[in-house]
């Protein structure tokens, strides 16, 4: 078995999927893709026919991986972002609740409302928009430095590694031949399947840099640049009100549920921290 270690959204499916495919010589090599642009469907193949495995890091099976048939994907900080919808959206499906009781155990979270924010119902997907986007906001940082830190994929044994963002800049041809001789598989697809493929699976990445967006709608608001809001997800508003904070701003949020849609609109409600009694 081939094995495909990656972040989670960092397109290590795709990458899975374009391996057992394309060295599969009774294949007709045609991809399709969601429309979140996801290749989860790859992971209903039979494991008796399946040619590559996608696993994300565990600290505990480091030295069980066998270093000779292994592709390692790291990410990008600039994209973290990016790779946190995709796996909330690609992964589990918009299900918030599912998604972040994956990492944390809901009498946890459950507990940090109440301390917080007061929050005392159920957490399920109705919770009120403004606390679970601040909450999101004060620790979205800290876990992507720790889940998405490229070491601990790299510490593995592996063959070849590549960034999952050269993917948007790489002759994808060239990197399916790389990682065909690396692995010593032969290549049955044509160039212009692979192509063709690799431009719809471009195409249909719709959180790609989501992150930079968010960036630049900040920078908009604080240079009041009318602009309109890249923000899809709320853990996207969430990154935005965490930005503002760390350059000093706060947002008016109490019962801010429909996040503004334009810098113009956001600009009104935030405030310097030196002088919170009045709106910026």
């Amino acid at each position: 078995m081939i094995n495909v270690i990656a972040p989670p959204g960092c397109y290590g499916t795709y990458i899975a999927r374009c391996i057992h495919h394309y060295t599969s010589a009774d294949d007709d090599h045609l991809l399709d893709f969601d429309t979140h642009g996801s290749s989860h469907a790859f992971r209903q193949v039979r494991s008796s026919i399946r040619k590559t495995s996608l696993t994300h890091w565990q600290p505990h099976d480091v030295q069980l991986v066998d270093g000779s048939n292994t592709i390692i994907v790291t990410g990008d900080s600039e994209h973290w972002l990016d790779y946190y919808d995709n796996q909330f959206y690609k992964n589990d499906h918009g299900n918030l609740v599912k998604f972040l009781t994956t990492s944390t155990d809901v009498d946890t979270i459950q507990d940090r409302l109440q301390h917080g924010w007061q929050y005392i119902k159920k957490l399920d997907n109705d919770i009120t928009r403004w606390i679970i986007r601040e909450y999101c906001s004060f620790w979205l940082m800290n876990y992507w430095q720790e889940g998405y830190d490229n070491s601990q994929y790299l510490a593995r044994p592996h063959i070849y590694n590549f960034s999952c963002q050269e993917l948007w800049h790489i002759d994808m041809w060239e990197l399916v031949n790389i990682i065909g001789q690396t692995l010593k598989q032969n290549i049955y697809a044509t160039k212009d399947i692979v192509y063709k493929n690799h431009q719809i699976f471009l195409k249909c990445q719709m959180y790609h840099n989501m992150q930079l967006r968010c960036n630049q709608f900040v920078n908009d608001t604080l240079d009041f640049v009318h602009s309109v809001s890249p923000c899809v997800s709320v853990f996207d508003e969430a990154y935005v009100q965490y930005l503002l904070r760390n350059q000093g701003y706060e947002m008016l949020c109490q019962d801010l549920n429909q996040f503004p849609t334009t810098s113009t609109q956001l600009a009104k409600i935030i405030y310097e921290t030196s002088n919170n009694n009045h709106p910026r």
